[in-house]
């Protein structure tokens, strides 16, 4: 997972747009990750399994 601070972010966002949908990538800012930039097929992945976890619980 490629890591790329929030000014690059911002100065290269299309780049970072690019990258995010081959793999996640960590933004950070001032050394502490601030977020993860993931592909839309990626995210509902995510999205689904965590639903899915949260009924099984709830069963």
């Amino acid at each position: 997972m490629q890591t790329i601070t929030a000014k690059e972010a911002k100065s290269n966002f299309s780049e970072l747009l690019d990258h995010a949908r081959r793999e996640p990538v960590r933004v950070t800012r001032r050394g502490h990750v601030v977020g993860v930039m993931v592909s839309p097929e990626d995210y509902e992945a995510m999205r689904v399994f965590y639903a899915e976890r949260l009924l099984s619980t709830m069963s």
